[in-house]
């Protein structure tokens, strides 16, 4: 019995002691954080070790995890394992041959948890500032926390209200008008990149060039093309059936020869083609790049038909004032659009973020969030081999994720700024407001001046160029530019090679003993031949030829071609390019037209504009309103933060030099993500490497000159751009290859790899600006639309290289100490585990022995009463830990529920996640979509205008050319009529001569001719008195104020004759138009050239016709002062020209009929312009000593003075010198 009591009693002890130590639950199983969760053995375990300590840090530990955007599948998700192990990431990482991603991973969690060390210790030892804290985590980028506190809403909700007015606000009437004074001055600024037209300097090295090739250097460069064309001939002889032996043995002697020949041809020609490109026929096209861009923007000038008016002046000036006051509220708001614009950039960006604290945590806010996973993966634990709880790391951590969670709220509030079409709205805002302000004060004053000085220029210049007036010299630049692609010509040097070798195959594989031996090789072709039809040797063969026929048929007639562009060396540059230039230079002459233009040119974009995304404008507007104030009270964060934090936080914050070591974890997590990064792009590099020839292409078509000149350097080396990529992604692909960790058993081992990120190479590329200079082409509006898209694809990688730091040399010194860094902080992370997971208490004391001794003699005396209370204490202890056991049970199954539920919760919170997510980027299709849409109809919008204006300069050129045909039969028909004419004439002139000399025989033979005389001679005296008489009285009578009176008086009296003579009106008027062109008559409908009396004019061997008619006035009697006392009166006629007066396109015509005719006087019936109506082409300057030029003459006026009748003025009488151009 007293050893029952005794052994009761140490019963009794034993379970004291155990309850003693109650917070330690037995050990069910293998710990979890010893086995790794990828291994297929890892079964997770219902119990989270802990999960019952501190509800309320709990509670806020699953607010951050139910509040992260993160993926639950990360690898640093202890709540969702089930998951984790057949997650498709954890599938796709056990098939990696290197585990790259997965030591990726890692390295990001350790990378995590230090950098959160240190940014906690900061916080709460005040020696960093929680508003940067602030701006890197929420990815503010350059935008100060304080200026978000203190955001002025006001004035960008007044800017945006009116620049949604200001498209109503604008007066679209006269639109076409500012279109076209646009078009003109784009002209203008393509102008200047023309260059000097006169300048022949380069010409004539150029013609200099040419004449010194000589016969050897032409026989150089065909003597390849002429020897493979002949192996062709007896290639085609050998397959001819009806060939005989001899003629075969010969065809494969001269075969061999030709082929020996052509390989003995190729040093020289590649030596003359070397002295070709070194001379001035490589840079042929340059010689008339002048020349070529007139021409190619005098149609394009031509196609300028509207008109400037005083109403569209005053519609404009209207504008421009409403742009100033526009201008005026943007200067106000610029400051806040600019920091709206940023942040929306960095928000939806996060990469361009630069970091000073939070280097471990790219994504911000989200990953500080993944930092609350990552403190329970069981992977560190395995790694710093510690079989502990890491409830003490989140525990010491709790204050840095207080703080995250109120930033993480105000991120939320923010979460417009993350969207990609607020970031494109804003920019197009930021754009506006850059416009706005390169608008010139007082712009609206300067614009009528400039509408004036445009309107004469268009007036004096804008002449209608005939396309066949060009063709010459374009002839030349055509022929030109043929040479200079022969020039350039670059042999492929592996194609020839391989060319080459078949040759020499296939004259080895002939089999002839001896070709020189006509009978023995006679007796060998029959078999020879039977094996090349077998194996159709021949026709291989043939293809090769014909490969390296067209390798060099441009070569074949290269002496005709240079003999060609020879003979055309004296055409000379068109008088009409020179014209053009005049325009130019008036152009130029315009002052401020630069200025009006750039503000017109923003009238069209705020037309043009869309208001879209309006809603999100302002509601980004409204969210950095509600958050400034909560910007503003930042301060009180950290500091009620550090007066709940515990013990395990401040442990956590002892980390010696935290921020040193974290800099260095942090920044080979970076690299190797930036490493990671570059690897995926190879095969949008790839696409990349091909870009240049396209991108130096789409330069030469830019017409700024600024432009022009930057983007050459700012594009750069492309093609070393992209070895240094190669050259990289190389040192990548090595750096992985040599990646294994497998046996790594501390951080120490585990981090060594790293150093080895130094030897990567630095990828030396500017991609941001290469990107700028694809955005600018892109902008380009003639751009064809694939070129378009093969350049935003390439513009796409450059932009995401752009976010990639490819410096690794940089940060060789991080990459040393990275594993020193991970050794120090695994030595810290253990000592901190380790002290946080120590038992509280220890075995209880032992007692006094004389103590005991009293005791067994007590528990002697009552044995059985013990033994008796012993007996119903042990029953009712039994049944206690039963219902503890059954508690403890149901608890389980609560937690188990519980954590079942939060499962339940984080599916569907990711679910609703993933929604919203493919809502965003659906919304985000929806706008790439609206744009694509956009720019396809716009381009088709273009293309249709193209194809019109097209098919009018073809409908036009068909006109032209039925035209001249039909100019060409009127032509044929007028020398047939006048042939007739001159038939019928000589005919009445003879019929008239005999009829006269009948008379005079009759007379001489009456005897009455001396009678004759004197009635002719008193009739002669009395007609020109009358005549006198009448000119006398009409004038007197008149009273004319101005010749313009006289002019008009006598115009009223020719349409009253005109108006007789309207019969078979219908008749004269098709007949001059098939003479003459209906564009060179004044009136085409009513005043037509009389075909029967028209003046022919023969100039330089040429026809040319014009509106003038030979006149013939009735017989009369001179006046007598015109005869000498010896002669007698007589009738006689006066001969003059009716000519209407020159039009723009008949000025020529007008000088060349005075210039063959050698006229002496010219009667000008009216006066330039009259009525504000031209009457006349401006043929002569007013001023005396000044001169007007057309295309083939210069008329000088040398004298001018007044011209009166009776002392009364009715004219001006000048006296013009008129020179012909050589």
């Amino acid at each position: 019995m007293q050893q029952l009591a005794i052994l009761l009693l140490i019963a009794i002890q034993f379970s004291d002691i155990h309850a003693y130590n109650h917070h330690h639950p037995p050990n069910s199983g293998p710990s979890p954080i010893s086995e790794d969760p990828k291994s297929s053995r890892y079964d997770p375990s219902p119990k989270i070790p802990g999960i019952q300590d501190y509800p309320n840090d709990r509670m806020l530990l699953n607010s951050i995890m139910h509040s992260s955007v993160l993926n639950d599948d990360s690898l640093a998700s202890p709540l969702a394992m089930h998951r984790l192990i057949n997650s498709p990431l954890i599938r796709k990482a056990r098939a990696a041959s290197a585990n790259s991603q997965e030591f990726l991973d890692h390295v990001g969690i350790i990378a995590r948890i230090a950098n959160g060390i240190s940014l906690q210790a900061g916080l709460m030892n005040d020696k960093i500032n929680i508003e940067e804290v602030a701006g890197e985590l929420l990815n503010f980028g350059d935008v100060p926390v304080s200026t978000i506190a203190k955001f002025k809403p006001e004035v960008v909700k007044n800017f945006v209200t009116k620049l949604k007015e200001i498209p109503a606000n604008l007066d679209s009437t006269f639109v076409t008008q500012e279109k076209q004074f646009s078009e003109w001055v784009e002209l203008h600024k393509s102008s200047k990149t023309i260059g000097n037209v006169t300048d022949l300097s380069a010409k004539d090295k150029y013609f200099t060039v040419l004449k010194t090739l000589n016969s050897s250097d032409f026989e150089s460069l065909t003597d390849p093309s002429r020897y493979i064309e002949k192996a062709k001939n007896e290639i085609e002889n050998l397959k001819d059936p009806k060939t005989k032996v001899n003629s075969i043995v010969r065809s494969f002697q001269e075969l061999s020869e030709l082929f020996e020949n052509f390989h003995n041809s190729i040093e020289p020609f590649k030596t003359t083609m070397e002295r070709l490109k070194s001379s001035q026929v490589g840079n042929a096209p340059e010689v008339f790049t002048a020349t070529e861009k007139t021409i190619k923007l005098i149609p394009k000038r031509m196609n300028f038909t509207t008109g400037f008016t005083d109403e569209g002046k005053e519609a404009t000036v209207s504008n421009l004032k409403s742009l100033l006051l526009l201008s005026a509220d943007s200067k106000g708001s610029i400051q806040e659009v600019n920091t709206l614009t940023s942040l929306s950039k960095t928000k939806s960006t996060p990469e361009f973020q630069k970091r000073k604290f939070t280097e471990g945590f790219p994504k911000g806010v989200e990953d500080v969030n993944q930092l609350a996973r990552d403190v329970l993966n069981p992977w560190i634990g395995k790694i710093i081999r510690v079989d502990k709880s890491l409830d003490a790391l989140n525990n010491g951590l709790l204050p840095l994720f207080k703080v995250n969670k109120r930033l993480g709220e105000l991120d939320k509030k923010l979460g417009i700024f993350s969207t990609r079409p607020l970031f494109q709205s804003l920019s197009r805002i930021q754009t506006v407001q850059r416009k706005l302000s390169e608008i010139e004060p007082g712009v609206d004053e300067m614009t009528g001046s400039v509408w004036v000085d445009l309107e004469t220029c268009k007036n004096d210049y804008n002449r209608i160029v005939e396309s066949n007036k060009l063709v010459p010299i374009q002839a030349v630049i055509n022929a030109v530019r043929a040479l200079a692609q022969i020039a350039d010509f670059k042999l492929n040097e592996v194609n020839f090679a391989e060319h080459k070798t078949k040759i020499d195959q296939f004259i080895k594989s002939l089999g002839f003993t001896d070709l020189n031996n006509p009978t023995e090789s006679a007796n060998q072709v029959p078999g020879i031949m039977e094996r090349l039809k077998e194996n159709k040797e021949l026709d291989k063969i043939e293809q090769t030829i014909d490969n390296l026929i067209d390798m060099f048929a441009h070569f074949k007639d290269f002496e005709t071609k240079v003999k060609d562009v020879v003979s055309k060396e004296n055409t000379p540059i068109p008088a009409q390019i020179t014209n053009e230039h005049n325009l130019y230079r008036c152009l130029e002459n315009i002052q401020n037209i630069d200025k009006v233009a750039k503000a017109i040119s923003v009238a069209h974009k705020l037309r043009s504009q869309k208001n879209d995304n309006a809603t999100a404008v302002d509601s980004a507007i409204a969210a950095v309103s509600s958050v400034s104030k909560d910007f503003s009270n930042l301060g009180s964060l950290t500091s009620d933060t550090t007066k709940h934090s515990g013990d395990a936080s401040t442990d956590l914050n002892k980390f010696s030099d935290s921020a040193a070591q974290s800099k260095i974890i942090g920044q080979s997590a970076v690299s190797l993500r930036f490493a990671h990064g570059l690897k995926e792009l190879d095969s949008e590099i790839s696409h990349l490497k091909t870009i240049d020839p396209i991108v130096k292409a789409e330069i030469q078509k830019v017409f700024d000159p600024a432009e022009t000149k930057d983007l050459p350097a700012q594009w750069g080396d492309h093609k070393s751009h992209m070895s240094s990529l190669d050259q990289a992604l190389s040192g990548i692909l090595s750096f992985e290859s040599k990646l294994d960790v497998s046996n790594a058993k501390t951080l120490e081992e585990f981090s060594n790899p790293l150093k080895n990120l130094g030897t990567i190479p630095d990828a030396k590329i500017n991609a941001l600006e290469k990107s700028k200079v694809l955005e600018a082409l892109i902008a380009q509006p003639q751009i064809d639309p694939k070129v378009k898209s093969e350049l935003e694809k390439a513009k796409q990688t450059l932009d995401k290289l752009a976010l990639l730091d490819l410096g690794f040399a940089a940060h060789q010194s991080e990459f040393e100490k990275a594993p020193s860094a991970f050794k120090a902080f695994q030595d810290f992370l253990v000592g901190f585990l380790t002290n946080h997971n120590s038992e509280t208490s220890g075995p209880a004391k032992d007692s006094d022995h004389t103590t005991m001794y009293i005791v067994f003699g007590v528990v002697g005396f009552v044995l059985i009463g013990v033994s008796i209370g012993g007996g119903i204490g042990a029953f009712f202890w039994r049944r206690k830990r039963q219902q503890e056991k059954e508690e403890q049970k149901a608890q389980e199954e609560h937690n188990l529920r519980q954590r079942q539920q939060e499962l339940d919760a984080l599916d569907q919170e990711r679910r609703a996640r993933d929604e919203r997510e493919a809502e965003r980027l659906a919304a985000i299709d929806d706008e790439r979509r609206r744009e694509r849409e956009a720019l396809l109809a716009q381009n088709r919008e273009e293309r249709e205008a193209r194809e019109q204006a097209e098919a009018g300069l073809q409908a036009a050129e068909a006109g032209r050319q039925a035209a001249e045909a039909g100019r060409q039969a009127a032509e044929a028909e007028r020398k047939r009529a006048l042939v007739a004419a001159r038939k019928a004439t000589k005919k009445y002139n003879t019929e008239r001569f005999e009829r006269r000399r009948a008379v005079v025989n009759k007379k001489i033979a009456t005897g009455k001719l001396n009678i004759q005389q004197r009635q002719e001679e008193k009739q002669f005296n009395d007609e020109i008195g009358k005549m006198n008489k009448s000119v006398a009285k009409y004038v007197a009578n008149s009273k004319f104020k101005s010749t313009s009176q006289m002019c008009d008086s006598l115009g009223d009296q020719m349409n009253t004759a005109q108006k007789i003579a309207q019969r078979g009106l219908g008749d004269l008027r098709n007949a001059s138009w098939k003479l003459l062109t209906r564009e060179k008559h004044r009136y085409p409908d009513t005043i037509p050239l009389i075909i029967k009396t028209a003046l022919p004019i023969t100039y330089r061997h040429n026809h040319v016709p014009i509106h003038a008619n030979k006149l013939t006035t009735k017989a009369t009697y001179l006046p007598l002062a015109t005869y000498s006392t010896t002669s007698k009166p007589q009738k006689v006629s006066r001969e003059f020209i009716a000519a209407q007066g020159p039009l723009e396109n008949t000025l020529d015509d007008f000088l060349c009929m005075i210039w063959v005719h050698r006229f002496e006087t010219i009667v000008m019936l009216c006066d330039f312009n009259e009525g504000g109506i031209e009457k006349c082409a401006r043929y002569l300057n007013n001023e005396t000593g000044m001169g007007i030029e057309s295309d083939q003459f210069v008329i000088t006026t040398t004298r001018s003075g007044k011209l009166t009748l009776n002392n009364r003025n009715v004219g001006v009488s000048r006296t013009l010198k008129i020179r012909r151009k050589e």
